[in-house]
């Protein structure tokens, strides 16, 4: 199970700056241009304590340019967020008639980007953000309470929906205490040609790597 990190560079603040703060509406409403400045009144008020860090500077909004499953994780969130969003898949076409939208080839080369790039927000995996130090966004519900996006909380996101019998499940819009924005990872094997031998080692592989020491 994967959480897909909002990250955003917002000059001015430090390691003891509260996160941003954002509704699943307010990230469809910037994905899709109807919010374009850090000042849009719907951002101040939900960050009263960064004050004068949301200037009126457009927002530069960074997106993978290559086929994504973090792209597809987040535009289907984006989707059950806002049924009016319609760009869905491991690559879209996203709205661009201000010019500010950012394509980026490779989850760590567009984490680097935002890093570099003033004012900006876009998406990786979690573990990309963590592994550059960057903060994720934290989601504010109707009644106040916020979504964090930490290991637990996309485990609770995939306890909130029933698997398929395909094994897969779509478990974006998790309800609170979940992070709303996660998935799942899955690997892809080609089985055909693979002896007995391989198979074997292969699933010897799986059950030390995924299951409990007694099952290995």
């Amino acid at each position: 199970v994967i959480g897909v990190a909002v990250i955003y560079n917002l000059p001015g603040m430090t390691i003891n700056s509260p996160p941003l703060n954002l509704t699943t509406q307010l990230l469809v409403d910037i994905y899709s241009e109807r919010v374009t400045a850090w000042n849009d009144p719907r951002i101040v008020m939900l960050n009263p304590a960064l004050g004068g860090l949301l200037p009126n500077v457009s927002i530069s909004r960074f997106v993978r340019k290559d086929s994504s499953g973090t792209t597809s994780v987040f535009t289907n969130a984006l989707q059950a967020f806002d049924s009016g969003w319609s760009a869905v898949g491991t690559g879209v076409y996203w709205p661009n008639s201000n010019g500010m939208l950012r394509p980026i080839t490779g989850s760590s080369q567009l984490a680097v980007s935002v890093l570099w790039t003033p004012y900006s927000l876009g998406y990786v995996g979690y573990d990309t953000a963590l592994g550059l130090s960057l903060p994720p966004a934290q989601f504010v519900g109707p009644q106040g309470e916020v979504q964090v996006l930490n290991e637990n909380t996309t485990i609770q996101a995939a306890l909130a929906f029933p698997l398929e019998e395909d094994f897969s499940a779509q478990i974006v819009n998790a309800p609170h205490p979940a992070y709303p924005i996660s998935g799942y990872e899955y690997f892809i094997l080609r089985m055909s040609s693979m002896g007995c031998e391989k198979a074997y080692w292969l699933q010897r592989y799986f059950l030390f790597t995924f299951a409990s020491s007694t099952q290995a």
